[in-house]
């Protein structure tokens, strides 16, 4: 819903409905393979998509000779996920089969067949050379602490996928969540956000990880971590002050605050 991602997604439409190839790179769990989906169903619509993510080493054989064969069908699409895990040998095949499949369709028809396919990646230049060169256009997926509008509309879907119908979420919660940064992205805010809503109706700061009030820029130590939790614990108490905070764990108000700052927390208003 923010502008960032709905600027990605025309890109992403445009390239797609030309029958070029587009690679959607970012951080993993931002929603590159989600966008490009999407992308794919709005050029398309009536299309198959598949979905194949790069699996270990070990394993890639297999997985090519999976799926590839679906490459010669004009009703079906290909996403290619985390490409920049394939090995060099791999995306030489995979460029290799490409090209007999858009020859042997020439020969067929008299016409070559339009291949859908698009992958994803963290950065552009660890994709080998093959897979690299097959792009039309690259499209910029931004973090999810780039698009503080989106967090909302994902952690209400997450909810209801959880608890098959929407949960409510207080004002410091909100808060809490947009103001985040959210290092693991998207798969990190629904996992969140899942684990709150298996134990409320109404999704308040108090049911959120410690971390999501302010997370530390040092490994904590057990001990710290542990009056982390107390102090947020208090803290998210409704109507509770700082004062009040600090009059409960027996500290002052000004040790409270030296503590915040030191732990990375930070108070709901």
């Amino acid at each position: 819903m923010s502008p960032a991602w709905t600027a990605a997604l025309e890109q992403a439409t445009t390239t797609l409905a030309g029958g070029n190839v587009a690679a959607a790179i970012g951080e993993n769990g931002s929603g590159r393979a989600t966008l490009l989906g999407q992308a794919l169903r709005r050029a398309h619509p009536a299309i198959r998509i598949l979905c194949a993510s790069v699996p270990p080493p070990e394993k890639v054989e297999a997985w090519l000779a999976l799926w590839t064969p679906e490459l010669s069908k004009s009703d079906t699409a290909i996403i290619i996920e985390n490409a920049d895990f394939l090995p060099a040998w791999a995306t030489q095949e995979l460029a290799t089969q490409a090209r007999n499949i858009l020859r042997s369709s020439a020969r067929a028809s008299g016409q070559a067949l339009a291949l859908l396919w698009a992958f994803t990646a963290e950065d552009l230049n660890n994709v080998p050379q093959p897979l690299r060169e097959s792009v039309a256009t690259v499209i910029p997926v931004p973090a999810l602490r780039e698009r503080p509008n989106d967090v909302m509309p994902l952690a209400r879907y997450a909810a209801r996928q959880t608890r098959l119908r929407d949960l409510d979420f207080t004002a410091a919660a909100e808060r809490a969540l947009t103001s985040h940064d959210w290092p693991g992205n998207i798969d990190q805010l629904v996992q969140v956000v899942h684990d709150a809503a298996l134990i409320t109706e109404t999704i308040d700061v108090r049911h959120l990880p410690p971390e999501i009030l302010g997370p530390s820029t040092r490994k904590l130590t057990r001990i710290e971590s542990f009056e982390r939790d107390e102090i947020v614990r208090t803290l998210a108490r409704p109507g509770t002050t700082v004062s009040d905070a600090a009059s409960e764990l027996g500290i002052s108000r000004a040790t409270i605050y030296r503590r915040l700052a030191k732990l990375g927390i930070t108070a709901p208003k």
